[in-house]
């Protein structure tokens, strides 16, 4: 379906890319805000940023809801994985101290 507005016809593909956009924007820089990333990727469409917002709130709501206890095993899934991490980089910090005091062998 194509929607008329007063900058013309957008297509249903050019609202899907604007919205994938706006999502990569986001994933590649966290800090950036949702109307920064709407502002950016409507630039690039020739649209209102107000339009893009409005794309992607749609796109959301179509997005099935999480389950809480599907999240609660992912987050102690990744602070595990994190902690684990802190646990290898202590050991190879350590390793390497070993290794920078230790005399050279020639």
């Amino acid at each position: 379906m194509i929607s008329e507005r007063r900058y013309g016809a957008v297509s249903d593909e050019m609202r899907e890319r604007a919205v994938g956009h706006v999502r990569k924007l986001r994933t590649d820089s966290p800090a950036m805000s949702r109307t920064e990333a709407c502002r950016i990727a409507a630039q690039e469409v020739g649209v209102h940023f107000n339009s893009v917002r409005n794309w992607l709130a749609e796109a959301d709501s179509k997005l099935p809801a999480a389950n809480v206890s599907d999240l609660q095993a992912q987050l102690q899934r990744t602070v595990e994985a994190l902690e684990l991490s802190r646990e290898l980089n202590r050991e190879l910090a350590a390793r390497l101290d070993e290794l920078s005091t230790r005399p050279e062998h020639r």
